[in-house]
């Protein structure tokens, strides 16, 4: 019935193709992706000023904003069993040691914290957990990684706002 219908709509991305695209914020946020990839100079670095910013090391300052920004409220710890309050009280040896891991990582291309455990919660008021729409999963990794995601995607943002390429409804 209804959990058959969700499962096939939503896990085929059916819901997908009935929604009307922005085909000029498309062609927009394409054509500055192509950017990218097109002005690349002998060493694989783009070199407009613009993809500059994704490819500048990660400093000091961006560590210690992801890290503020990091809730630690009601968390757990990670894969490592390492809890995100930790992260808070990292002294600035501790933060230069992960900005060098961070930027080794970025460029080696070799993503450190790839793997995290998927737990399955009961939902409340389900009268049965025989089928999968009653659990809630949860993943838990590692907040080492979570920080530089968080990094990576403030200078991602930062890049797309420039140029207002940002499509305010965009969810």
């Amino acid at each position: 019935g209804k959990e058959e219908l969700l499962y096939k709509t939503y896990s085929t991305g059916k819901h997908l193709h009935k929604q009307q695209q922005d085909s000029k914020h498309n062609q927009k946020v394409h054509s500055k992706y192509q950017r990218l990839f097109d002005k690349e100079e002998e060493d694989g670095i783009p070199s407009d000023q613009t993809s500059q910013q994704l490819n500048d090391r990660i400093t000091i300052a961006e560590i210690k904003d992801a890290i503020t920004k990091q809730d630690i409220l009601n968390k757990s710890c990670d894969t490592d069993c390492f809890h995100p309050s930790i992260l808070k009280r990292l002294g600035e040896d501790s933060i230069f040691i992960l900005q060098c891991i961070f930027n080794l990582t970025l460029g080696s291309g070799k993503w450190l914290w790839n793997t995290s455990n998927v737990i399955f919660i009961r939902k409340e008021g389900k009268s049965s957990f025989m089928f999968a729409g009653a659990y809630r999963p949860i993943t838990v990794s590692s907040y080492f990684g979570k920080v530089l995601e968080r990094i990576i995607d403030k200078k991602i943002r930062d890049l797309l706002d420039i140029d207002n390429s940002l499509d305010l409804n965009q969810e």
